[in-house]
């Protein structure tokens, strides 16, 4: 089943989740998918990864829509509905796969803050533990995620 807007503010709260104007989206040549997620379900902030939506601004087939501390967050639009990536701010960085579509992130961002919120004492002293445990369900999520998408749960301070 799809996220929804009242699955993200059960966990994020309301006023944490950012849905925006269709006219916001309008002439960016996102997939009804893409403008879906941004309009009628939204995004979350997150103040623990410093996750923040913004209004979305298209650049030569991207199409960005979230800061972290360390970087970006862009819809690469050159294949299709647009794979989700990050562009850390370190120089010379290569852009990182973060998930196969918008909404399989935010799905993930979801299921990542109710893992969090529910993470059991005994992976304090095991965070690759924990990390493994945290990639097997966001894989359930989005099966085209690979290792190279680890980057979530790092970013997200996990």
């Amino acid at each position: 089943m799809p996220v929804r807007y009242m699955d993200l503010t059960d966990v994020f709260g309301a006023e944490n989740v950012v849905r925006l104007a269709a006219s916001d989206v309008a002439g960016l040549g996102l997939g009804a998918d893409a403008v879906r997620v941004l309009t009628e379900v939204g995004l979350p902030r997150i103040p623990y990864g410093s996750f923040n939506p913004e209004p979305p601004a298209r650049d030569a087939g991207r199409v960005h829509f979230a800061r972290t501390a360390i970087g970006y967050f862009w819809l690469d639009l050159t294949d299709g509905d647009g794979e989700v990536r990050l562009s850390p701010k370190a120089a010379n960085a290569v852009p990182l796969y973060v998930a196969s579509t918008l909404e399989a992130f935010v799905e993930c961002l979801l299921r990542h803050a109710i893992l969090r919120r529910n993470k059991p004492a005994h992976y304090s002293d095991d965070p690759e533990g924990w990390a493994t445990v945290v990639e097997e369900e966001l894989r359930q999520v989005d099966p085209r995620r690979s290792s190279r998408a680890r980057t979530l749960p790092i970013l997200l301070t996990t």
